[in-house]
């Protein structure tokens, strides 16, 4: 039975302010699962994208704004966001203190945003607004 220990996985900065341990998935020998847990700092952001598969994301600490699809919410502590298949998503910490996620989802061999849009979230300075834009198909 493969037991993982949190702390001997190792961290990586994904964006500035932005560390990830990737806890399961093909590494552990998970053949179907993945586990991610991310920690952002204050302003921190994961950028809208969209993928093929559904996810959950697990607020542990802190405080995130969340956007999904056309909807924004802030989400604390002992939440989930349950975001469907081809949703555009994403998400920053608006709170003092590190926010703490949990992200799991199907995994796979091949990426699982291949053939799909790329969306690109870029703040309008002096505004606080994104403007999103699309790419590719």
């Amino acid at each position: 039975m493969p037991i993982i220990h949190h702390r001997e996985v190792p961290e990586r900065e994904r964006r500035p302010g932005h560390r990830v341990r990737n806890l399961v998935g093909p590494e552990q020998g998970a053949q179907g699962l993945t586990l991610t847990v991310s920690v952002l700092d204050q302003g921190a952001v994961v950028p809208l994208h969209t993928h093929r598969i559904e996810e959950a994301i697990v607020v542990q600490e802190g405080q995130g704004v969340f956007h999904l699809g056309k909807e924004t919410v802030t989400v604390g502590p002992d939440a989930t966001v349950l975001v469907p298949p081809e949703t555009i998503h994403g998400f920053h910490n608006a709170g003092p203190v590190p926010l703490t996620v949990l992200a799991a989802s199907p995994s796979s061999t091949r990426s699982p945003s291949a053939g799909l849009p790329t969306w690109r979230a870029t703040r309008r300075r002096g505004t606080g607004k994104e403007q999103v834009s699309k790419s590719g198909s």
